[in-house]
């Protein structure tokens, strides 16, 4: 017996398996986290991981509570003399959960300087392609030797 499927079923059904493939992006990456910033629980303030020949990797700890941590990731990029955050991203750690999700990204702004970019009301490609960002540059990070991290202040 074969159900018939018409297209608003189908539209209901896409964004579904759009929220599935995100969910499972954020699993993968709370995993890479877990060995690319070991002790993350234990954190606070500013971290920073030492790879030869590679940027330093900078975990700012936001906000830490039983379940989550917020932070924020970046390398210190050496650009014309100066060292510059590149790339930088915000993100939150649901412990519980088992989940790290990209909740903003600094961006450059429309008056040359850099800002923010929330993605709490992006569209969820854009969701998708920074939390798959994220887990790529985790994996990189740590093929690269970066985890281990030493506070350098609040």
């Amino acid at each position: 017996m074969h159900a018939i499927v018409d297209e608003s079923t189908l539209a209901r059904l896409a964004p579904r398996s759009q929220l599935d493939r995100l969910m499972r992006e954020y699993e993968r990456n709370y995993e890479r986290m877990r060995f690319t910033v070991p002790g993350l629980r234990e954190m606070s303030g500013r971290n920073v991981s030492r790879a030869v020949a590679m940027p330093e990797l900078h975990v700012e700890i936001l906000d830490q509570s039983a379940y989550t941590t917020t932070m924020v990731m970046t390398y210190a990029l050496e650009i014309d003399g100066t060292r510059q955050p590149e790339p930088e991203v915000q993100v939150r750690v649901y412990h519980d959960a088992r989940m790290a999700e990209v909740l903003a990204v600094r961006e450059p702004g429309p008056t040359g300087g850099t800002a923010w970019c929330s993605l709490r009301h992006s569209a969820m490609s854009r969701k998708w392609r920074f939390n798959r960002f994220l887990g790529k540059w985790l994996a990189y990070c740590l093929q690269q030797g970066h985890g281990r991290f030493e506070s350098v202040g609040t």
